[in-house]
């Protein structure tokens, strides 16, 4: 990737998605670590995001099944581009109603197929989104998504989260980039840092800090936390402006490993 998106983008998915960066996900997963990420003021949606989705299934007006998915397999009776590509077979579950029943029988009846089992509806659909996680899953694929079979040595990431009470040490920050200089750099920082050390100190605690994927720091971010019972805009507003004064506040730091509070006595005062 780029320089920025490395500097804005990736940041983002280490702290949501627990350390992946670009090499590991999606674009699409970036845009949203943006939108939810640094630029949330400007995407924000009157009333709570989750109107988008709220408004896109009521639109939509989905007929909704609620059932036991068996099998996933080409349709056997595509003949056009344009037909549905694919067959789902499910046991539908008693509290999806009769209207879903109904349905579904009327979907049985639509081509002679023996070898199903008694009570399993087959209904064909132009795409089928399987989000379930395959190595607990009942599901079987025919003649389709082959390289998406479960495999029976799934590997999971481990992201730790550290809820501390403290303020940031902002001189500890500061000097990082001396620590982590080469004899030359450090020569040529010396100079102005010696005569004052104050010059290379933030102005104010920042909120959110956030790490490339080439960062060594043993964390993925730190970020402020508001109480989740604040009613009110002006009361977090207060919150965000005393941490920043560098008044003791919750901080949530994810991290690959539980860190011990010797690292974090080092961040925090």
């Amino acid at each position: 990737p780029g320089a920025l998106v490395q500097e804005l983008a990736e940041p983002g998915m280490r702290c949501n998605y627990g350390g992946q960066s670009c090499s590991a996900l999606h674009a699409l997963v970036g845009l949203v670590s943006i939108v939810g990420g640094i630029s949330n003021k400007y995407f924000s949606v009157l009333g709570g995001n989750s109107q988008v989705a709220e408004c896109s299934i009521s639109r939509a007006r989905p007929r909704i099944i609620r059932g036991l998915g068996r099998v996933l397999r080409k349709n056997r009776n595509t003949d056009t581009l344009y037909d549905p590509a694919f067959e789902v077979g499910y046991f539908v579950t008693p509290e999806s109603g009769d209207s879903a029943s109904s349905a579904a029988e009327a979907s049985r009846g639509s081509g002679a197929d023996t070898d199903r089992p008694e009570g399993l509806f087959m209904e064909a659909f132009h795409i089928v989104v399987v989000a379930h996680p395959l190595e607990h899953s009942s599901l079987k694929f025919e003649g389709c998504c082959e390289t998406v079979q479960a495999s029976s040595t799934s590997e999971f990431r481990r992201c730790t989260a550290h809820f501390l009470h403290g303020t940031l040490n902002l001189r500890y920050f500061a000097e990082a980039p001396i620590r982590q200089a080469s004899p030359s750099e450090l020569r040529r920082a010396s100079g102005a840092y010696e005569d004052d050390p104050q010059l290379s100190m933030p102005l104010f605690a920042p909120a959110k800090i956030f790490t490339t994927a080439d960062s060594t720091t043993p964390f993925y971010s730190i970020g402020l936390q508001v109480p989740v019972n604040v009613s009110s805009v002006d009361k977090a507003d207060e919150i965000v402006a005393s941490a920043e004064k560098g008044e003791p506040q919750v901080y949530k730091i994810f991290a690959p490993r539980p860190l011990p509070e010797e690292e974090l006595d080092n961040w925090f005062n």
